[in-house]
């Protein structure tokens, strides 16, 4: 797809970066998986019906199958009187003839011939005999769950692009469909950059911390039905970050997070060297330092590792979610109640990280202060999302969130 030139290397503002992003993606390819193995795969086809659902006609109700012509002139002063065959646990296979009935019970197939199921209270049979008198009319399909009725042959049981969840997979084992057409999972590379980072095992310097970010990476790729790709750390300038780039190649695309203090230029004259940046910065706030490129056609996002979770969730998740196919690719949004008053910048669209809670009054939530946003340790469910010409939101105001997670 073709940008116009004033989209490349220019702020832009976040709704039209997620919308390039989501533009300039490539799509994976088609895959097979069976029931179990596709949990959390987007559905890549429509998953069609293949027969009828219920497959047959079915009581709806416990009662006596019979045929509507036999009784269509059934009152108190002048019954009908019908034939009750043998119980059977499959009254299905029987075949009713005129003037006859099978007892069922709510959920059995009817028995050839039967088009109406007769309730206890419109009948009356003594007590061991084998004549039932109808004491009422009913009309053919009473108390009955027609074949068809759910889902019929041919009918979008799923539309492409769905989630596959724990209900997802449950009507994909009611269809009777022991594999599906599912989204290959893109390889997503991580690289990591910073001077004073240390992994986990590593002794940790004066001064260094430990590469956190590359963990946040690691569950948010996994999160959103993903598969890691290349895995590296670099902690030098352009040159590292061209050279862990070309490392990369494998993978279906590539998430570079700068540490504080490194330099966003030098990560996008990386960028320009070895493909097509399509952005440099994001109008938003923080994560304003978010680029976006294709190297040798693969995405290659750049986001600043103070701001980790701001540029997943509004740049890098909605391109990964793309790739896969999903009829959404935006986290669900709400609207909130805020429980205190949030004073911001106006002229760039803010997105503030907040806990939510949920009770009789609708959802609440609370923004976090400049000293827990920055705390790895503080939980966040949700980000506010301030408009451009909005500078405070007082308490008791509703927002906009997006929301992550829901804790009880």
């Amino acid at each position: 797809m073709c940008f116009p030139d004033v989209l490349r290397r220019v702020l832009i503002d976040a709704s039209s970066a997620r919308e390039i992003v989501c533009a300039a993606v490539p799509r994976m390819e088609t895959e097979k998986a069976g029931a179990i193995n596709a949990f959390g795969r987007v559905l890549a086809e429509n998953l069609l019906v293949a027969h009828n659902v219920p497959a047959a006609d079915l009581a709806a109700a416990y009662g006596y199958a019979a045929r509507s012509p036999d009784i269509v002139d059934a009152s108190h002063d002048e019954p009908c009187r019908l034939s009750v065959l043998a119980d059977s646990p499959s009254p299905h296979t029987r075949r009713l003839r005129d003037g006859t009935a099978v007892r069922v019970r709510a959920g059995d197939a009817l028995p050839e011939q039967a088009d109406v199921v007769l309730r206890p209270r419109s009948v009356y049979r003594p007590h061991g005999e084998t004549e039932l008198f109808v004491l009422k009319v009913a009309e053919a399909g009473e108390n009955i769950t027609r074949a068809g009725s759910e889902r019929a042959a041919g009918d979008v049981a799923l539309a492409s692009g769905a989630v596959l969840g724990a209900a997802e997979l449950a009507l994909v084992a009611a269809l009777g469909s022991p594999g599906v057409a599912v989204s290959r999972k893109p390889r997503v590379g991580i690289v990591t950059v910073g001077a004073n980072v240390a992994d986990i095992l590593d002794q940790l310097r004066p001064g260094a911390r430990r590469n956190s970010e590359r963990y946040f990476l690691v569950g948010a790729i996994l999160e959103c039905g993903c598969d890691l790709g290349r895995i590296l750390h670099v902690s030098d300038g352009r040159i590292g970050i061209a050279r862990a780039l070309r490392e990369c190649t494998a993978s279906d695309a590539i998430v570079v997070a700068l540490a504080e203090g490194e330099k966003h230029e030098c990560a996008v004259q990386a960028l320009r060297e070895l493909g097509n940046v399509f952005f440099e910065r994001v109008q938003m706030e923080p994560a304003a330092a978010s680029a976006f490129a294709t190297v040798g056609g693969k995405p290659a996002f750049v986001i600043p590792s103070m701001a980790a979770l701001e540029a997943w969730e509004t740049v890098v998740r909605p391109g990964l979610m793309s790739m896969l196919g999903a009829s959404s690719v935006a986290r669900p949004s709400a609207r909130a109640t805020l429980a205190s008053t949030l004073k911001v910048n106006a002229g760039t669209r803010q997105y503030i990280r907040a806990t939510l809670s949920s009770s009789s009054q609708g959802l609440a939530a609370r923004p976090l202060s400049r000293t827990e946003r920055t705390d790895i340790s503080t939980p966040t469910d949700g980000l506010i999302v301030v408009p451009e010409d909005t500078a405070t939101l007082a308490r008791g105001d509703s927002a906009d969130v997006m929301v992550l997670g829901l804790r009880p």
